[in-house]
C-alpha cells in the first residue's frame, strides 16, 4: 500500500500556521474524536500535514467504522444541486478510483449509476439544473417515458393509479456504492502508517473546558478545551477535533457550542424474492447492471445488491420523523409496511410480497439550514459535522477541509486539485448554496 504522500496533490501544503504547540499532559498535540469515515479521514490529513505532531484518534467502539458509518447504505454520486456538494463528492470519488485502480486496495467500489425517475412537475423543476450540470461536465442522460420503459420493461408501472406517473428519468453515470467499513479502515491504516496513535474502547462522556490561562473558566478570560473524559479516564491535548457524527451535539451543547445539526434516524430494508431477482436478471441497462432506482414519490429509493439478488430500500422521511439521538436505532417494520411498500409496489408490482432478509437503521447528522457540512473552529476546538447522509461520498474532501481549518489555512486542496475556501463551510463567513438533492 502506498504512503499517504502518494495520494496527495503535488502542491499540497504542510504548513503549521495557527496551531499552538501546547500539549496535553499525555503529550498529544491533537485528539480526533470519532473513528468513522469523517474522523479517520480528518486524522489522516492532519497527521499528513503535521508529520512531527502526536495525534490520537479516539472512539468508544473496538475498531473503526462501528457507528453510523457502518450503518450507511454507502452510495455515492456526483449529482448535487450545490457546487459545494459537487466539488466535495467529485474529488472524493476520484480518490476512490485512485485507491482501487492505482493503489490496488479494494474498497468494494461498484459504479452502476443512479436512475432518478420523476413526474412532470418535478422534472420541470429539475430541468434547468440538469442542463447546467450537463453543460458543466456531469455525465448523465435524460430519458423520456419510452426510454424509461425500454430500461425497466414489464417491471415498471409508468402510471400507477395511486402515485404520480413517471414522466422522465435522469441516469447519472458517476454513481454507485463503496464499502463504508473498508473505506474507513483504509483511512485509518494510512493514518497509522504515518505514526498516528489510536485508542478504541474509550467512551467520551464529557468535554472539559478551562481558562486560556489554566484552571476554571472565567467570563473575563477566553476558554479552551482542556481534555475529554470518560469512564476510562482523561485524555488531554493541545487541540481537539470532534467528528463524532450524530453524537456531536450532545458532546458540545453543554459547552455552548452550536453545531448547527440535528440527528435523525434513517432505515434500510433488504427486499428479496422472485421480483427482486427478476429485476436483476432482466433489465435494459448496459450490461444488465441495475442502477439505484429513485422512485417519483416519497423519496423512496432501491439500491441493487447483485451478489445477494436483493434490493435495499430506503426513504428520506422528514415529516413525522423526530430529531432525536438514538444510540442504537432499530428498523421499524411498520414503517416499511405502511409507508414504503405502497410506493414500491405501485411502481414495481413484481415486488409485492417481497421478503425482508435483512434490515437496519442508522442516523444522519442533518445540516438543517442548507444541507451542506459544517467545518469550523472555536478556540482550540475544530468541529466536523453535518454531512446529511453524504459523508461517505465526501469523506476525503471533508477530511482535507478539516485539516486546513485545524491548521488555520484559508484553503483546502482536494484530491483532484480543486481548491475550497474553508470559510465557506464555516459559520461566520459561510457561503454555500442550499443542497436540494438529499436522499
Amino acid at each position: 500500500m502506498a504512503a499517504i504522500d502518494n495520494i496527495s496533490p503535488p502542491t499540497a501544503r504542510n504548513t503549521l500556521r495557527g496551531i499552538p504547540r501546547a500539549m496535553g499532559s499525555q503529550g498529544w498535540d491533537t485528539i480526533v474524536l470519532g473513528a468513522g469515515a469523517l474522523g479517520c479521514a480528518s486524522a489522516m490529513h492532519i497527521k499528513r500535514a503535521r508529520p512531527d505532531s502526536r495525534v490520537l484518534l479516539l472512539d468508544r467502539a473496538p475498531r473503526p467504522a462501528m457507528g453510523n458509518t457502518k450503518r450507511s447504505v454507502a452510495l455515492f454520486r456526483d449529482l448535487f444541486s450545490s457546487r459545494t456538494g459537487r466539488d466535495l463528492a467529485g474529488a472524493t470519488i476520484a480518490l476512490f478510483d485512485h485507491v482501487e485502480d492505482e493503489l490496488g486496495h479494494k474498497l468494494g467500489l461498484r459504479r452502476y449509476g443512479y436512475y432518478w425517475m420523476m413526474d412532470a412537475e418535478r422534472f420541470g423543476e429539475m430541468l434547468p439544473l440538469v442542463k447546467d450540470l450537463e453543460s458543466g461536465g456531469t455525465s448523465l442522460e435524460v430519458h423520456d417515458r419510452g426510454q424509461v420503459r425500454s430500461r425497466l420493461g414489464e417491471h415498471l408501472d409508468l402510471s400507477p393509479r395511486t402515485m404520480p406517473p413517471v414522466d422522465h428519468a435522469v441516469l447519472v453515470h458517476n454513481a454507485g456504492t463503496v464499502s463504508p467499513t473498508r473505506l474507513a479502515q483504509w483511512y485509518e491504516s494510512q493514518y497509522r502508517s504515518l505514526g498516528g496513535e489510536v485508542e478504541y474502547g474509550f467512551n467520551v462522556t464529557r468535554v472539559v473546558l478551562e481558562s486560556e490561562r489554566g484552571g476554571p473558566t472565567k467570563v473575563w478570560e477566553g476558554a479552551r478545551v482542556a481534555a475529554v473524559e470518560g469512564p476510562s479516564g482523561r485524555r488531554a491535548a493541545g487541540e481537539l477535533v470532534v467528528a463524532a457524527g450524530a453524537w456531536t451535539p450532545g458532546l458540545l451543547d453543554p459547552l455552548g457550542v452550536d453545531c448547527h445539526v440535528k440527528p435523525q434516524t434513517r432505515q434500510a430494508f433488504g427486499l428479496g424474492g422472485a421480483g427482486a431477482e427478476a429485476l436483476h436478471a432482466r433489465n435494459g441497462f448496459p450490461g444488465g447492471e441495475l442502477p439505484v432506482l429513485i422512485l417519483p414519490a416519497g423519496g423512496v429509493y432501491l439500491k441493487p445488491v447483485r451478489s445477494q439478488r436483493i434490493l435495499v430500500a430506503g426513504c428520506a422521511d422528514h415529516w413525522g420523523r423526530p430529531y432525536v439521538l438514538e444510540d442504537d436505532p432499530k428498523p421499524e417494520p411498520a414503517f416499511l409496511e405502511g409507508q414504503m411498500r405502497p410506493v414500491i409496489e405501485a411502481y414495481l408490482p413484481g415486488l409485492r410480497g417481497a421478503t425482508v432478509p435483512v434490515s437496519w437503521a442508522g442516523q444522519y447528522h442533518y445540516s438543517t439550514i442548507d444541507g451542506n457540512p459544517y467545518v469550523f473552529k472555536e478556540s482550540n476546538l475544530t468541529v466536523v459535522v453535518g454531512s446529511s447522509g453524504s459523508g461517505i461520498m465526501k469523506s476525503d474532501s471533508i477530511g482535507r477541509v478539516a485539516a486546513a481549518v485545524h491548521l488555520g489555512e484559508r484553503e483546502a486542496e482536494l484530491f483532484d486539485g480543486r481548491r475550497v475556501a474553508v470559510a465557506d463551510l464555516g459559520v461566520d463567513a459561510r457561503r454555500v448554496e442550499p443542497e436540494r438533492l438529499i436522499i
